[in-house]
């Protein structure tokens, strides 16, 4: 019995997303910052990624888009985060 290849590289995308959202989740296991994803959102991140790449493997530009997406809600997320940060450090004050 043989695995076809897109099939093992499914499995791989999911593996690989697994491991980086338990190393992202471990890294920042000691603190108590509030962290913008974890084990289930990088394979996630990871199959919209390859599907968005499947899509238009030779243009990209439904990966590029998808990028543009992901980057402006990281910064989103970052500036709001940057704002609370700040924010609370002066109310210590």
């Amino acid at each position: 019995m043989t695995i076809s290849q897109p099939f093992v590289s499914f499995l791989l995308l999911l593996g690989l997303g697994f491991f980086f959202g338990l190393a992202f989740e471990e890294f920042h296991a000691q603190g108590s910052q509030v962290r913008p994803g974890g084990v289930r959102s990088f394979p996630l991140l990871a199959l919209s990624g390859a599907l968005l790449y499947q899509l238009d493997a030779a243009r990209l530009l439904p990966l590029t888009a998808g990028l543009l997406v992901l980057g402006a809600w990281l910064t989103c997320y970052y500036c709001r985060h940057v704002a609370e940060t700040c924010s609370s450090r002066r109310l210590r004050r």
